[in-house]
């Protein structure tokens, strides 16, 4: 790798850094600094909930919003940028420093508008049941995001990666088996990131039907259909935990436990495989089946695995453990095509 990619890397990496984590984690600050300042001109209790109407029905101090601000905004940017940050470490890995930009840039722009918007139009207000309309405040807060989106998706430098070098192949007998197969498993920190998401949307979604049973005797449709999107999404988290990998001389096989998804490679589409370090975050933008800018993926954990480059499709990378028998009986099987 030459200095001026190495450096190339660096400065990508710092500006990331910059823009990514500190701005939008200032901006909060200066959100919440700004809710703060604002309490004296606000009710003791505030409107902090908004049906489907855009009118209010759900109340609480007028400390909530600095609180919300700095845990969910700045707690969601801190998540997602810290991990980015902390798992990269090798040099011929491609990173996803534009798309998680994007997402942080859209969520910075998105919550923060909307925090700071809810608590402006509350300004003077004697009763928080009389809090205007927020529909208004939703539209321009989401405009706000995607514009932020869309500067941030311009602006966030990609940096290229340096070539792997190329490992002697595994010497492998014509009397050695041709089958190979592993159990990939979800590493801890993935494990606990996926289920704090799914579960928090959980306990989120069945917060506002317990609210919606309190005040109405009843869960609108729309809340179900959303529980229904819930269930669906954990079933498919909880089947993602665990991929089962099999080598043979047919090809490759990947297959999460329901049986979907599922990726088959026969040998003769095989052009290349090689042994990678991959980092989840930094280049698939998270854990279990992704896609990002190394093609697609099933990665459960940072570290060592293969990725196989094959004809009419994009490269595939697996996380697993002892890739250079993988990689060795791959080799193989692509040699008699």
């Amino acid at each position: 790798m030459t200095d001026a990619l190495l450096e190339t890397r660096k400065r990508a990496r710092r500006a990331f850094a910059i823009r990514c984590l500190w701005i939008p984690m200032a901006a909060f600050v200066g959100i919440a600094a700004v809710q703060l300042s604002l309490m004296p001109l606000l009710p003791d209790v505030v409107a902090t909930h908004w049906g489907l109407s855009g009118t209010g029905d759900g109340f609480g101090p007028s400390w909530t919003y600095p609180l919300m601000t700095i845990g969910i905004g700045g707690g969601i940017t801190a998540l997602i940028a810290g991990i980015a940050l902390a798992e990269v470490k090798s040099p011929a890995q491609r990173t996803q420093y534009r798309f998680l930009g994007v997402v942080i840039g859209a969520e910075t722009g998105f919550l923060g508008s909307a925090m700071l918007g809810l608590v402006i139009v509350q300004v003077g207000v004697d009763d928080a049941s009389d809090a205007p309309d927020s529909l208004g405040i939703m539209i321009l807060s989401l405009i706000v995001g995607a514009v932020l989106g869309t500067i941030y998706l311009l602006m966030i430098e990609e940096p290229p990666a340096a070539d792997a070098a190329e490992q002697d192949p595994l010497p492998l007998t014509g009397a050695q088996p041709g089958v190979w197969t592993r159990s990939v498993r979800m590493s801890r920190a993935g494990a606990v990131t996926l289920g704090a998401l799914v579960g928090g949307t959980t306990l989120a979604v069945l917060a506002l039907c317990f609210d919606a049973v309190r005040r109405t005797g009843s869960i609108p449709f729309a809340l179900w259909g959303t529980l229904a999107l819930m269930l669906v999404v954990s079933v498919l988290s909880l089947s993602m935990l665990r991929f089962d990998v099999r080598i043979d001389d047919a090809g490759l096989t990947v297959r999460a436990p329901l049986g979907w998804p599922r990726v088959r490679i026969a040998a003769g589409s095989i052009t290349a495989v090689r042994i990678v370090e991959v980092s989840p975050m930094a280049e698939f933008g998270g854990w279990g089946w992704r896609f990002g800018a190394n093609g697609q993926g099933f990665v459960l954990r940072a570290g060592e695995g293969i990725r196989v480059a094959r004809v009419g499709g994009s490269d595939l990378t697996i996380t697993v453990d002892d890739a250079a028998t993988a990689v060795a009986l791959l080799r193989r099987g692509m040699a008699r095509y």
